[in-house]
């Protein structure tokens, strides 16, 4: 649970700054991964 936090929180951080590397261990990691090349490019 507290695992499941912190990657929240880190996905919430990574919306805010294109330059932050996402851990992908989730579907809504990927998705992020996704937004994030398709608004800011590779």
């Amino acid at each position: 649970m507290k695992e499941e936090k912190s990657d929240k929180e880190h996905l919430e951080k990574c919306k805010l700054d294109y330059k932050e590397n996402i851990l992908i261990r989730s579907d809504e990691a990927i998705k992020l991964h996704w937004e994030r090349l398709g608004t800011f490019g590779a």
